[in-house]
């Protein structure tokens, strides 16, 4: 690990309590074939349609799911409201955004590289919250449901790991998104996230600027104002929710809101993940 990705371990464990440690899983089902001429590089879309499967056991990723791999995703509850997506064949540099969450909000709280099933893969770690009454501006209701406490739910997660593009380069591929970003430094006044972490369809550098607590406007250069919807989702250990609250009008610019489960604005790591096209 490198001294970089160690002070943001560091400073994550400050933060929220130190990440617990993965906890070992049964064998997940093998592909069965290996693709000829695979790359790390890809996206997928991973359903997650049973929200109380049998705890500890895979299960194939639910109807609508794709992976740009042509594996197979699997999903595992290891407990209540926590559950792992498996991607086999993608790269663990990516970033993962929880696009749908029924009855709950939903988090990633670590994206693990694996090297050692039949085929080498990511494993993301997914945390699922009793929404209670939360709300982005008031605090759950006296005698309401608590927000934050471990629920289990069904969610689609959206992942992403794909190459820099230089201006001038082949675009992304189909339904690949046009940026996205770990932001992993959340009291910085302003930063660009590790580049290892970060990818603009344009071959631009994405920041991220703190404007306020639990307030962040995330630049991305190039993007017209075309560009997609952008999906945000709470990042690292910790029941904070993270949303994209404006796109300030224009498609390079996106703000971000981070509460505690009680609504009060905090500062907090988070992943972006921007669909849409790129100007010119």
């Amino acid at each position: 690990m490198t001294t970089a990705a160690l002070a943001v371990t560091a400073t994550l464990a400050t933060l929220w309590g130190a990440a617990p440690a993965a906890a070992a899983l049964p064998p997940v089902p093998p592909q069965g074939v290996k693709m000829i001429g695979s790359s790390p590089y890809g996206h997928a879309y991973v359903v997650n349609d049973v929200a109380a499967h049998p705890a500890h056991a895979w299960y194939a990723a639910g109807p609508g799911s794709t992976d740009s791999t042509g594996y197979v995703d699997y999903v595992i509850r290891t407990g209540t409201g926590r559950y792992t997506v498996w991607l086999p064949g993608l790269g663990a540099n990516g970033v993962a955004v929880i696009t749908e969450a029924n009855g709950a909000y939903c988090g990633v709280t670590a994206v693990r590289a694996i090297e050692d099933r039949d085929v080498p893969g990511t494993d993301v770690e997914v945390a699922c919250f009793s929404t209670g009454s939360l709300t982005l501006t008031a605090s759950p209701t006296l005698g309401g449901t608590p927000a934050g406490v471990a629920a289990n739910a069904t969610f689609a997660l959206t992942y992403a790991h794909l190459g820099l593009t230089a201006p001038g380069q082949p675009p992304p591929p189909p339904g690949a998104p046009s940026a996205y970003l770990r932001a992993t430094r959340p009291t910085a006044p302003f930063y660009q996230p590790d580049l290892a972490f970060q990818y603009n369809a344009t071959g631009a550098r994405n920041t991220v600027e703190r404007v306020g607590t639990g307030e962040y406007l995330v630049r991305l250069p190039g993007l017209d104002a075309r560009a997609g919807a952008a999906t945000v989702t709470a990042f690292g250990p910790g029941n904070h929710r993270c949303t994209a609250r404006d796109h300030a009008g224009s498609g390079g610019l996106v703000v971000v809101a981070c509460r505690t489960p009680d609504g009060v604005p905090t500062d907090a790591p988070f992943a972006l993940l921007r669909d849409g096209t790129t100007a010119g």
